[in-house]
């Protein structure tokens, strides 16, 4: 019961937080050596849709997120941000159930525009930590640990930038560390012997009353 409420209350504050800034953000041309893998992507998921029958996605444009600390950390990527909102198909409106609206994701790009890795703006968020693993991402600062969190928020499209770091011991760093309601949230940091980033993910501890 108590694994049920947390992945709930992980999933609700993803949804809840939805929040892409697209005023801040470019549209991607069609000249833009990433826009085939994209629309493929895009087909895809379509495809999956009409699959199933039930569920029609409606999507937006597609848009480059670009930030210093995403630069600075990753700087052979680039960052491509999407959302799209799920309605009934005509007919299966009585099937169709459990419609999401702002679904968002971010595909991270090489520099041929080949997709590298897939960041989901809900869950956990392992996969952001997957792709500091995958470019050997070290933390040994605090301005280390901000640099990090400032790309997760980049990525993410999150306002949590002045959430702070905590360093819990030389291997565990907690970022975006904020205590809401009854649920304390961070972003667990875990690094390995030469301070490489090894695993990431969001954590919410309910607070025991005394």
């Amino acid at each position: 019961m108590k694994r049920l409420l947390v992945i709930t209350i992980l999933l609700s504050i993803s949804v809840t937080s939805a929040q892409i800034r697209w005023d801040q953000l470019t549209k991607v041309t069609d000249s833009d050596s990433a826009t085939p893998a994209l629309e493929e992507w895009q087909q895809n998921v379509e495809a999956k849709y009409k699959q199933d029958g039930l569920i029609v996605p409606t999507f937006s444009t597609w848009f480059v997120i670009t930030a210093d600390s995403l630069n600075t950390l990753f700087p052979r990527h680039r960052f491509f941000a999407i959302s799209w909102s799920e309605m009934p198909t005509p007919g299966k409106e009585k099937e169709a159930i459990g419609l999401a609206i702002d679904l968002e994701i971010t595909l991270v790009c090489d520099a041929e525009g080949k997709i590298a890795k897939e960041v989901h703006h809900t869950g956990n968020y392992e996969a952001f930590g997957e792709l500091l693993n995958a470019a050997n991402v070290v933390i040994r600062s605090t301005d280390d640990a901000k640099l990090v969190w400032n790309a997760f928020c980049g990525i993410h499209q999150k306002h949590w930038q002045k959430q702070p770091p905590i360093k819990i011991d030389g291997k565990t760093w907690h970022l975006g560390d904020v205590t809401i309601g009854r649920f304390h949230y961070y972003y667990e940091v875990l690094l390995d012997a030469d301070f490489r980033v090894a695993s990431a993910k969001l954590h919410a501890d309910e607070i025991k009353k005394p």
